[in-house]
């Protein structure tokens, strides 16, 4: 729901290429930008228009929320515009898109009112039950006690295969309260259920715990692997954000978790890091940054911040595909990262971009730095990295070109974009730049 969303609001500049046709005409410079404006304005009033009644089996209008949604994200739009976003120290130009995500306060508020209303009925699950039956800690101290007066008859039951499905009941209704990736940092682990059956059969010694010996040992990957396990799945599946930092932070910090208790070769955790795979194939599947021209973009500044949100966005979504290094082959990343989001998107709209050394080398920075996030991904895609290699190139040769101009600002920029040459394994091309601007 949260991609539909943000693909109805982004709609609203879709005429502007049109617009741009009067200026690739010779057409004045006003008159594409009053076009554009008005191209887009028709086209936010229409997305508000355009959404028919879906009404429910009580007669309720399913859209009137979408309705109100888009229609605060048009008027918060609005607003950008008007206002830059916060800028990093020595940026060449506005920053939009960086660390925004998809989900509005709205419906993180939604959410959020929802879970609590589930937490709020699920305290009653047992509230009807026995004192001696009620609780995990009292179901765990009857059947340790039964194992500690009776071994023999504890395991002629086989109760270690029969323990999982007793504790199941418990540790999922506290699993409940578990909300990997919305709810904060804290892990499975810091749960009641984890610390009350960790050591649990071991009735106080702790000198058999990790030999081998005793099958109950197995009982928390056994819980993880058969109730964690199926959540983690849901999760990444339904509520998972590729193009969020946080989210992405998130569901890699829950992967590293189930794999402490789930072997890498086991099927549910191999389905689970496909999922991962396949959101991340549709996100860059569906990105898009139309290479339009700047000096048309020049012309109306809703396209400079819709292509500037697009770029941010696109460099959120490489941020996670690199994020899973480790968890996905090498080979998926490069073709994820270098070819389709890099190659296909991403340089295409570095290409286009304003002709200033300083715009082309701050934009190709951010890129940079989020493939140096992993190590030897650089050092071994030189072959996936020449076309990237070759607009800094370029841009090297326009900054040479500038030498005898003395503009203020060249002499640092020529430090940063040698910089960026050497890390991509370009020593003499760096070098030849430095020696153009000696300090």
């Amino acid at each position: 729901m949260f991609a539909a969303r943000w693909m109805h609001g982004e709609r609203a500049v879709v005429n502007l290429p049109d617009c741009f046709i009067i200026v690739g005409r010779g057409g004045a410079e006003p008159a594409a930008a009053a076009a554009a404006e008005r191209a887009a304005d028709s086209a936010e009033a229409d997305l508000l228009s355009n959404l028919p009644e879906k009404l429910d089996e009580f007669g309720r209008d399913e859209n009137v929320e979408l309705r109100e949604e888009m229609s605060r994200r048009a008027h918060k739009r609005q607003k950008q515009y008007r206002h830059a976003p916060a800028q990093p120290q020595g940026a060449a130009e506005e920053r939009w898109g960086d660390a925004t995500t998809d989900e509005s306060d709205s419906e993180v508020t939604h959410y959020r009112s929802k879970r609590a209303e589930a937490l709020e009925a699920s305290a009653s699950v047992f509230a009807d039950a026995s004192e001696e039956y009620g609780s995990l800690a009292a179901v765990k101290h009857r059947l340790e006690q039964w194992k500690l007066q009776q071994p023999g008859a504890y395991a002629d039951a086989y109760m270690s295969l029969t323990v999982p499905a007793v504790m199941a009941p418990f540790v999922r209704l506290e699993l409940l309260q578990w909300d990997p990736l919305l709810g904060g940092s804290a892990g499975f682990d810091s749960q009641s259920w984890y610390k009350h059956l960790f050591e649990y059969g071991l009735n106080g010694d702790s000198s058999t715990s990790g030999n081998g010996s005793d099958p109950d040992e197995e009982l928390i990957p056994r819980l993880v692997t058969q109730l964690v396990l199926p959540l983690a799945a849901h999760s990444l599946q339904h509520a998972w954000n590729p193009f969020s930092r946080h989210s992405t932070a998130a569901a890699k910090a829950m992967l590293e978790d189930l794999l402490i208790y789930v072997p890498p070769e086991d099927a549910k955790l191999q389905d689970l890091l496909y999922t991962v795979r396949q959101r991340l194939e549709k996100a860059v599947a569906s990105t898009r940054l139309p290479p339009w021209p700047a000096a048309a973009i020049a012309t109306s500044r809703r396209a400079t911040i819709f292509l500037a949100r697009r770029f941010g966005k696109a460099l959120r979504l490489l941020h996670s595909v690199l994020a899973f290094d480790g968890f996905l082959p090498r080979s998926v990343l490069q073709e994820l990262a270098l070819k389709q989001l890099l190659q296909h998107q991403m340089l295409p709209y570095l290409i286009a971009g304003p002709a200033a050394v300083a715009v082309a080398v701050d934009r190709a920075s951010r890129v940079l730095a989020e493939l140096s996030t992993v190590e030897g991904l650089i050092q071994g895609s030189s072959r996936l990295l020449e076309p990237f290699l070759d607009f800094l190139s370029a841009k090297a040769r326009a900054l040479e070109a500038q030498q005898n101009k003395h503009i203020p600002g060249n002499v640092q920029l020529a430090k940063q974009l040698a910089q960026m040459l050497m890390a991509l394994g370009s020593a003499v091309r760096s070098q030849q730049l430095l020696a153009a601007y000696p300090s």
